[in-house]
């Protein structure tokens, strides 16, 4: 008889409401977890497309340095003409 009044109780619920209830809430942590793992995955390209623009730029910058280097070097060594110039790159380019 206890069992009767228990679950005629008002705020008592049935095993298949209770099924019902844990299944929805399966599926909403599921969405949730799902909008999250995109989120995080958007920031993450965020971060990488930000390292790749700056990497590309910090190369541009290291090309231009090292053509004055060499520019210097050229002009260190006395070598103005245009042959001079030819003979430096020739050199560096078969090493």
């Amino acid at each position: 008889m206890a069992l009767v009044s228990r679950l005629q109780e008002p705020g008592a619920r049935f095993f298949p409401r209770i099924l019902h209830d844990i299944a929805n809430h399966f599926a909403e942590i599921v969405r949730s977890e799902v909008r999250l793992g995109r989120l995080e995955v958007r920031q993450d390209l965020e971060q990488v497309a930000k390292a790749s623009a700056l990497l590309g730029i910090a190369a541009i910058f290291a090309l231009y340095g090292l053509g004055f280097i060499l520019l210097g070097v050229i002009y260190a060594l006395g070598m103005t003409s245009w042959r001079g110039c030819l003979q430096s790159s020739w050199a560096l380019a078969r090493d």
